[in-house]
């Protein structure tokens, strides 16, 4: 085949898979997909003593590429590995000379094709696949990255360890390549996919991925808060960012604009500096998706300077403050004084009827509570629905000039301007007796009895100083 007169970059052939012993000797097999970059993994090997004529010996057929079409896009339906094993590989030399120059050799130091393929893919932007077998692969004990034990495949190495390093890598490639704004959307769509295959439950039980609105807080020009957005670009495929454009109201008004505008399931209200990781959403979404249904989740944090500098990796987790890894902190269970939470941005809030009212009728409130915003839209979401408190740290917190490193004021509420708030516990209190009597339909239709025995006494005890139970 002449790649060049056909303009073909990359190109995959079929190959034979035989034992060590014999060329004429196949060996049945399974194959386990497995996780995104690494391709095929053999789960069980057994060899034989004579052809198995029933065997799917062909590494395309074996592997499901043959029912693909004959040139894959990036557009295309995702695989974890649609590639061949290397010997069935045919690349342009500048393409596989770009690759192989660009790839850090040192953090792939064996089954490099699993990180080759990939760039390969999103340089080119499709693999062309000339499905005749044209080579053999040889299986024995001193394969590269794994080795036979007792008739059986085994890995030399654990694979998934370099999931991280290997999307970090093509994350960066992307950046690099000279691609058209369309080249390279269609590189990140491919690459965002990627990490989701085999994360999420089959599209075939209809339930679709949730959207989650990022608002940014407290920036009269926008420039920390389009610095914000630019560094929280998320790998979960369904996440809106907004700006609020009236930084000169109150932090309650600005999030109930921000909430009346956005159909999104959950939000996450980011203070202009902070930065949320890569996999924030994605690893919120996990736990409250497979551990605890809550009103609120929150995650650990870093701190930085207002240079922009690291002053602590992970706060909360050597604070002492949070101890266990994952943590339910149920409603009622603190008083109105208490504060379990992080800083704003490290929290994502679910939408509820009991938030609909509440940013409705935000504009009747007192003047302390509309400006003490994040507070209380916590305080509802938690004594309502629960919290889940994530022991990962998943964002960095700017720390404002002049204000001091310490755990006592990343542990206490703060607004969006980052500094520390004095709660209005008696405010919020009368509040929230007025809201239940105002919304007892409402609280009667969401909420179990339970709930009701309890919500009296507990509100009751913020006029005799009661706290709850420390956290």
């Amino acid at each position: 085949v002449n790649l060049e007169a056909h303009s073909i970059t990359l190109m995959l052939s079929d190959v034979r898979l035989i034992s060590a012993e014999s060329a004429t000797k196949v060996i049945p097999w399974k194959i386990r997909r497995s996780f995104p970059g690494e391709g095929l993994s053999i789960s069980t090997l057994r060899n034989t003593k004579a052809v198995m004529p029933h065997a799917k010996s062909d590494n395309l057929d074996v592997a499901g590429i043959t029912q693909l079409p004959d040139r894959l896009t990036l557009a295309d339906r995702v695989m974890e590995f649609p590639f061949s094993i290397p010997c069935g590989l045919i690349f342009s030399r500048s393409v596989i000379a770009a690759c192989l120059q660009a790839i850090p050799s040192w953090d792939f130091t064996r089954g490099t094709d699993g990180v080759l393929c990939p760039a390969a893919f999103l340089k080119t932007g499709c693999v062309h696949y000339l499905k005749e077998q044209l080579g053999c692969y040889r299986i024995h004990a001193d394969n590269e990255i794994a080795t036979l034990q007792d008739g059986r495949y085994a890995w030399r190495f654990k694979p998934k360890i370099r999931i991280p390093k290997t999307l970090h890598f093509l994350e960066r490639w992307i950046d690099a390549l000279d691609q058209s704004p369309a080249q390279r959307a269609a590189a990140l769509d491919w690459l965002r996919r990627m990490e989701h295959l085999g994360r999420r439950l089959s599209a075939s039980r209809q339930l679709h991925e949730p959207a989650v609105g990022v608002l940014v807080l407290g920036d009269g020009n926008h420039g920390a808060g389009k610095d914000s957005v630019s560094a929280s670009l998320q790998s979960h495929p369904r996440v809106d960012f907004q700006l609020s454009h009236r930084p000169d109201l109150s932090e309650l008004e600005q999030m109930a604009q921000a909430y009346a505008a956005s159909d999104s399931e959950y939000m996450v209200f980011l203070r202009a500096g902070d930065r949320l990781d890569r996999e924030f959403v994605e690893r919120h979404l996990h736990w409250r998706q497979n551990l605890a249904m809550v009103g609120v989740s929150c995650s650990d944090v870093r701190l930085a300077s207002s240079a922009g500098s690291l002053v602590h990796a992970d706060v909360l987790r050597n604070s002492g403050a949070w101890k266990q890894p994952l943590q339910q902190v149920p409603p009622l269970a603190t008083s109105l004084r208490d504060w379990v939470a992080p800083p704003m941005s490290a929290c994502m809030v679910r939408r509820s009827a009991f938030l609909d009212r509440l940013f409705a009728g935000q504009s009747e409130m007192p003047e302390e509570l509309r400006h003490a915003g994040f507070w209380l839209v916590f305080q509802l979401q938690h004594h309502t629905a629960g919290v889940l408190r994530i022991l990962e740290t998943l964002g960095t917190c700017r720390l404002p000039d002049g204000a001091a490193a310490s755990y006592g004021y990343l542990s206490a509420a703060s607004g969006s301007n980052a500094a520390l708030i004095d709660p209005p516990v008696a405010a919020a209190a009368t509040w929230l007796g007025q809201f239940y009597q105002r919304e007892q339909a409402l609280f009667r239709h969401w909420l179990p009895p339970a709930w009701h025995q309890r919500f009296g006494p507990w509100l009751a005890g913020h006029s005799n100083g009661e706290t709850g139970t420390p956290v």
